[in-house]
């Protein structure tokens, strides 16, 4: 399953970018964006351990649909970044570094919608 692989390889690959980077300062879009990624690869792991017995079909459903959720809100905030990145930063450096961390953090979102995608189908495939 390369979609779960995705998701930790964007979390990693965004993670050591921020470090690299020497970054000191997380706005509140920053801080939001790995909030989201966080409640995301919970509702994973959720679905996950409920396809053990497929008993809990509405939990696994409710997850998938809470991932979509918060993948769209994350595009919400991602865009409302980059707006602000953009309008109020002069510095070429710090908007090459901050967009591409953000860009790796919403695409870590995405991500975790791809997974949920492939839980739907294994799903889908077993009814």
């Amino acid at each position: 399953m390369t979609s779960f692989d995705d998701v930790i390889d964007y979390i990693h690959g965004t993670s050591k970018r921020i470090e690299l980077y020497k970054i000191q300062h997380f706005d509140k879009d920053l801080i939001k964006l790995c909030e989201l990624i966080q409640l995301s690869t919970q509702e994973l792991r959720s679905a996950v351990l409920e396809l053990k017995n497929m008993r809990k079909m509405r939990d696994i459903t409710a997850s998938l649909v809470r991932i979509n959720s918060i993948e769209n809100h994350a595009d919400d905030i991602f865009d409302h970044a980059m707006a602000d990145l953009f309008a109020n930063e002069k510095d070429a450096v710090k908007i090459i570094m901050y967009k591409e961390i953000m860009h790796g953090l919403e695409t870590a979102t995405d991500k975790c919608e791809d997974a949920a995608n492939v839980i739907e189908s294994i799903i889908i495939k077993m009814a």
